[in-house]
Parts: structure tokens; C-alpha cells; sequence
């Protein structure tokens, strides 16, 4: 065997580093592939064992490493018989929800907002967008907004009613998000209306804050007040 010729640029892959956040290329470190397997393993991919329910698709799991920071991947794919494929896992994702959302966000909004997430961690930037205005319509709907108005009165409307909860800052991200949102949710009408990945990450991290100030922020001072309040219990 000629191991000069067995050893050559191993199986590539480019995208962005949930580690260091670069567009970085990244070899495929498992399977342990170089380019004289790359054609028996695309081969292998035709024979495999395919879903006994539609016999449609199949699954492979691949370790990448990043080759600016040096670290790890995990990435899951469903490939489709017929040539298709796509991501559907990957570890560490590139966005997370922060943890302590879970206690102080309604567990409905944040579902949207996690589908968001997934959305994004998979380059899908137009249908993210959506699912963030879907997840602040819910929340501003929670709130008390009329359910009749379009989105972008419910907004003005919760700011007019609770300007103490919904300040003028709230108000700007919540329109944010419903513009960005309606560009991932509505086509336009000369097709040219796209959304970035910039610009989807834009909005996570509005939607993000808004969270923070409307939900976390509000949970977080009641408690501090219950815990400073006074022990009026009689003591004998």
C-alpha cells in the first residue's frame, strides 16, 4: 500500500463554529475519511439501511474539527435515496436558550422561540424570523394586547397601557422583531426580501432581550422583595 497516496486532504466541510464563531473549514475526524474513501463512503451511503416506514431516508453521524480553534462537532444528518440532505443535530448548537428563561417565560412563547433556535442552527434564517414573531405575538397576547389588532398595534397598545413593564425601549426591540419576522414570514413581492444570517441572529438577540426586561428581570426583583420583607411573625 502506498501510504503517501492513502494519506491525502482528508473530507472537508465548511461552516460556522459554534466554538469560536468563524466560517472556518473543519476535516472530518469520524468516519476517519480521507479522499480515496470518499467515494466508498458516499457509495455505502446508496446501501444503507433505509427507513423501514417510507424507506425514504437514512442517518449518519460524523465528528468534524474545527481547524481555527481545534475543537469538536458533533453533527447528526437524515440523507434522503434520493441524493438530499440535510442537519438535524448538532452539538454544541451555535445559539442557546439561556437556562434561566425556563422559570420565568410561559412555557408556550418559549417553544416558538426554541424552534427559532433550531431554525437558525441549521442556516433555515427566514423561518427563524418568523418563529420570533411568533413567539412575541403569543407573549404580547399574554399580556393583555386585543387579540383583534394586527402586531403592530398590539405593540404601541401594551406600551400606552403598562409604560412602566413596556417602555420605549421594549416597544423598539418588539418592532424589530415583528419587521424581521414579517420579512421571514411573508414574501415579497419581487422576491428580492431575504433574511441574513446577521440578520436573523439580530433578532434572536432582541427577542432575547426582550425576555430578559418583560419576564426575568420582573421575576427576579419579587423575589429579592419577598426575601427583604420583614418577619412578621409573633414571637412569644
Amino acid at each position: 500500500m502506498n501510504n503517501q497516496n492513502y494519506n491525502e486532504m482528508p473530507f472537508a466541510n465548511s461552516f460556522i463554529c459554534p466554538h469560536c464563531g468563524t466560517k472556518a473549514q473543519f476535516n472530518l475526524i469520524f468516519p476517519n475519511l480521507n479522499s480515496r474513501d470518499k467515494e466508498n463512503f458516499i457509495a455505502n451511503l446508496e446501501k444503507a439501511s433505509w427507513d423501514e416506514d417510507d424507506g425514504l431516508y437514512s442517518y449518519t453521524y460524523m465528528i468534524w474539527k474545527c481547524q481555527v480553534c481545534r475543537k469538536l462537532v458533533f453533527r447528526a444528518n437524515e440523507t434522503y435515496k434520493y441524493g438530499s440532505k440535510k442537519i438535524v443535530g448538532q452539538y454544541p448548537t451555535d445559539v442557546r436558550v439561556d437556562t434561566n428563561f425556563t422559570d420565568s417565560v410561559p412555557s408556550e412563547i418559549l417553544e416558538d422561540f426554541k424552534s427559532a433556535l433550531k431554525c437558525y442552527e441549521f442556516d433555515e434564517y427566514r423561518p427563524a424570523a418568523a418563529m420570533c414573531r411568533r413567539s412575541l405575538q403569543a407573549s404580547v397576547l399574554k399580556e393583555g394586547a386585543d387579540s383583534k389588532k394586527d402586531l403592530i398595534d398590539q405593540i404601541d397598545e401594551l406600551h400606552q397601557k403598562k409604560p412602566d413593564r413596556f417602555t420605549s425601549d421594549i416597544k423598539d426591540w418588539a418592532h424589530n422583531i415583528r419587521i424581521f419576522g414579517n420579512w421571514g414570514a411573508h414574501p415579497d413581492k419581487d422576491g428580492l426580501k431575504d433574511v441574513s444570517r446577521d440578520t436573523a441572529r439580530e433578532v434572536i438577540e432582541f427577542l432575547k432581550s426582550y425576555f430578559h426586561y418583560v419576564y426575568l428581570m420582573p421575576k427576579r426583583v419579587a423575589e429579592a422583595r419577598i426575601k427583604q420583607e420583614p418577619d412578621t411573625e409573633i414571637k412569644n
